[in-house]
């Protein structure tokens, strides 16, 4: 297990970029049974004007992500059974999130995150939106895909991600499944 976790970690950091979602097929990184991940560590102060975009914990998902150290923001979104809750370690002089991540639970038992690593607003590989589909059993992502010439403001490309909710040995597990990627900005 030891290694399986550092080869994850190391896999992880490789992918913080966006590349991951230029792999076929999307390799898993969410073991069944996991841990939410400690929010890495972080450097520099609060700005108060954005720590009034942090949201208490309201539901146990929440404290169960506010307790592995990520700070709230957004809003949880939830049905059938499935939880999606939002966790940043920092934020730009535009309040937007750095080393944010999003945690997906089934029936209160998390089952993994939508990205190999955090994530930073303006970046390559950032998420913009997820939905749940179908009957709470699916998932669907979209991440601002970034080309070096791009601004910051306009990504030229958008990647779709198609993830599966399964049950591995008891445990629920979100699994990435197709991803498609077109021209257009998210």
């Amino acid at each position: 297990m030891c290694a399986m976790g550092v080869l994850l970690s190391a896999a992880a950091a490789a992918l913080a970029d966006g590349g991951w979602l230029d792999a076929s097929p999307l390799v898993s990184w969410n073991p069944p049974g996991a841990d939410i991940p400690v929010a890495p560590a972080t450097s520099g102060a609060v700005d108060p004007r954005c720590a009034r975009l942090d949201r208490p914990a309201e539901t146990a998902e929440d404290a169960a992500v506010a307790a592995a150290g990520w700070t709230l923001f957004g809003s949880y979104q939830s049905g059938w059974g499935v939880r999606l809750v939002y966790g940043r370690t920092g934020q730009d002089g535009m309040c937007r999130p750095l080393g944010y991540q999003e945690f997906v639970f089934v029936n209160g038992v998390f089952a993994g995150t939508i990205s190999p690593a955090p994530m930073d607003a303006r970046t390559d590989g950032a998420e913009s939106t997820t939905l749940i589909t179908g009957p709470g059993d699916s998932l669907q992502a979209q991440f601002a895909r970034y080309a070096r010439t791009d601004p910051l403001c306009c990504p030229s490309r958008v990647s779709s991600v198609e993830y599966h909710l399964k049950q591995d040995s008891g445990a629920p597990v979100l699994e990435p499944g197709s991803v498609y990627t077109a021209s257009g900005g998210t």
